[in-house]
């Protein structure tokens, strides 16, 4: 995904911010009036709302330190192997990201993670997360909507984005800004 698409993506789930910010206030609004029992079950929906948004932005900056480290260590990885986190990672370590599909109304994206170094990361709780978040928010859109959200939910369920390291570092140019996904992915 292009830098430009992927800040229209995170402008789009500003949405989400709003509506659990409401929510929020709902929830205030409920604790005031005593009724402790819809103050819960609307704070559960608005933390259902600030999900994807918690998770883009998270998985935008792991996915810059990721690329800095890349970044640092790219002779290292091509002479043998380099510690990341603690362990050895080397040109033949796999890498894996998933997709959030998120849509509203006639605007849809697909949001991708960062990237996880296979037997490094704990790989389930974020296809599970990816996975049900593109389940509740990936196929609202129309006409793209349910078409990104089978696309995502079959490379997320069928581990389609698994690349050795060496296949993502085969790029011609490195984007100069120090992360982004279009600094480790191959320009189409």
């Amino acid at each position: 995904m292009r830098q430009g698409a992927r800040l229209q993506a995170l402008f789009v789930l500003a949405l989400p911010c709003v509506c659990g910010v409401l929510l929020l206030y709902g929830v205030y609004d409920s604790v005031r009036m005593h009724h402790y029992q819809n103050a819960l079950v609307v704070l559960a929906i608005a933390a259902i709302f600030f999900c994807p948004v918690v998770l883009a932005v998270l998985s935008e900056f792991n996915q810059r330190k990721f690329v800095l480290w890349l970044e640092r260590n790219v002779n290292a990885l091509a002479t043998g192997e380099a510690d990341y986190r603690g362990a050895k990672v080397s040109t033949r370590s796999e890498v894996i990201t998933f997709d959030l599909t998120f849509s509203v109304v006639v605007a849809s994206f697909k949001i991708p993670s960062q990237m996880f170094v296979v037997g490094q990361h704990r790989i389930w709780p974020w296809r599970i997360a990816y996975t049900g978040l593109t389940l509740v928010f990936g196929w609202w859109g129309i006409p793209w909507g349910p078409v990104y959200t089978v696309q995502s939910l079959h490379g997320n369920l069928t581990n389609k984005n698994r690349r050795r390291l060496m296949d993502v570092l085969d790029i011609p140019a490195w984007d100069g800004s120090g992360g982004s996904f279009g600094a480790i992915l191959p320009r189409s």
